[in-house]
């Protein structure tokens, strides 16, 4: 019994030696290869190449711009299906016109507020 779990120790051992051993070789292959990366384009809203904050708070901005016009889309594509749904019951006779053009015209107003104030609120981060 104890022979075994001293087998199986030294059979760990021996995978783990293989791995390291392999992970180095990779590395060592592999290093010419990182000499061609790009460099990291700096964000649009600042930043600098000595200071990481600066470069930080500019990616930050960035990405509250993008999440700004995700969540602008979301409301437009709700708002138009929606309206598509109203007009799809107004043509089954279950509700008015008046109605459709409400609910389209209340939700545009909508988009355009919560879009208008996500502008205002990215430029203030």
């Amino acid at each position: 019994m104890r022979s075994r779990s001293i087998a199986l120790s030294i059979r760990r051992r021996r995978e783990r030696i293989g791995l390291a051993t392999a992970l180095a070789m990779a590395t060592l292959i592999s290093h010419p290869a990182w000499a061609a990366l790009p460099t990291v384009d700096q964000p649009t809203s600042g930043g600098s190449n000595s200071n990481w904050l600066t470069t930080l708070q500019g990616y930050t901005r960035d990405t509250a711009q993008i999440a700004t016009l995700v969540i602008g889309f979301g409301g437009l594509a709700a708002v138009a299906y929606s309206a598509l749904t109203s007009f799809m019951e107004y043509r089954r006779g279950k509700e008015e016109l008046g109605e459709v053009l409400t609910k389209s015209g209340v939700g545009v107003a909508l988009v355009m507020f919560v879009t208008f104030m996500l502008s205002l609120a990215t430029g203030i981060i």
